[in-house]
């Protein structure tokens, strides 16, 4: 920190620390900036570089490609959900009515508990359990 503050070895300190008023200042060893007229990089240097570049810029398409992907999710399970009907606590008696053909088989939605859920899923009647604030689908 102090040697920002050096012109060169032969400046004096200053009397005391700025941060702390201390009057005990040293002086410790830094590796030195040395500077050289050759700034050509090696070609192995320049190739990880580049594909450390291209592999960042991979990423951030990817990673952009995913945000809309999850936004249109999100927007496509609010349709769903806006347009089926609620059936609350009866959704698991509900599906499975319209599974076996004793219901109309229509767009519903409802709470069901996890052991509900898998018992469904193993009679092979297809549910997706969401949360209730369909923001959570993080």
């Amino acid at each position: 920190m102090f040697e920002a503050w050096l012109q060169s070895d032969e400046s004096p300190p200053p009397d005391a620390c700025p941060i702390c008023g201390s009057a005990r200042l040293e002086k410790c060893l830094s590796a030195p900036a040395v500077k050289t007229s050759n700034h050509a990089l090696s070609p192995e240097v320049e190739r990880v570089q580049k594909g450390a570049a291209e592999a960042a810029e991979a990423c951030a398409d990817f990673n952009q490609k995913m945000g809309e992907l999850r936004e249109a999710l999100r927007a496509e399970l609010r349709r769903a959900a806006a347009s089926a009907k609620d059936v609350g606590d009866a959704f698991s008696e509900t599906v499975r009515s319209m599974a076996k053909g004793e219901a109309k088989s229509e767009p519903v939605k409802g709470k069901c508990t996890p052991v509900q859920t898998a018992e469904l899923l193993s009679e092979g009647i297809g549910v997706l359990p969401l949360p209730d604030d369909l923001e959570d689908l993080n």
